[in-house]
């Protein structure tokens, strides 16, 4: 897939802003995949950073998205960034200030502390069918030692969560993903 301006120009935005924990590409696409099938209901990013994860969701067109940041200097970069994409919301403060905008048909969970702790609450913010992405996450097989003798809890919660059905997907050699859809039954 070839990078749309608007993510090549929030990569330079991220560059200028020394923010180096950015969407990468390969998980941009699956997020270009997933929105175009999420169209008819807002989109959630929890972890706007410099907005490359934004970016990739608006690439597709579609509708309304809301990226929540809890660091203002980021979210301020972001909205000066997107000033011109009416459809993109940016949002300062915690995730769980953005949930009221859904139901979601997509939600990129991108910040820690939502992959943590929020599973019940971002679950219930999805429409029925609708998809969760949660980034950034290590093969087993890259662990450090110290690591393998500890659950690991975001793969427990999200993978054995009772409203959802998913799976790791990697995307990288030494990066995965998990994605989720919502299942009727919650």
């Amino acid at each position: 897939m070839q990078i749309p301006k608007l993510v090549k120009d929030a990569k330079q935005a991220a560059a200028r802003l020394q923010f180096h924990r950015s969407c990468l590409d390969e998980v941009g696409e699956l997020l270009a995949l997933l929105v175009g099938h999420s169209s008819s209901f807002p989109v959630l990013e929890v972890g706007t950073g410099a907005g490359v994860g934004t970016a990739w969701l608006a690439s597709q067109g579609g509708g309304p998205i809301y990226t929540v940041e809890i660091d203002e200097d980021l979210a301020e970069a972001a909205r000066t960034l997107f000033a011109t994409e009416p459809q993109i919301t940016v949002i300062t403060g915690d995730w769980a200030s953005a949930l009221s905008f859904g139901p979601f048909g997509l939600v990129f969970a991108d910040a820690k502390s939502a992959k943590r702790e929020g599973a019940d609450q971002l679950v219930g913010a999805l429409q029925p069918g609708g998809w969760i992405v949660l980034d950034d996450l290590t093969p087993m097989e890259y662990w450090p030692e110290e690591w393998r003798a500890k659950p690991d809890l975001v793969r427990e919660t999200w993978l054995q969560h009772p409203g959802l059905m998913g799976m790791e997907i990697r995307t990288s050699a030494r990066v995965s993903v998990i994605v989720a859809r919502r299942t009727w039954a919650v």
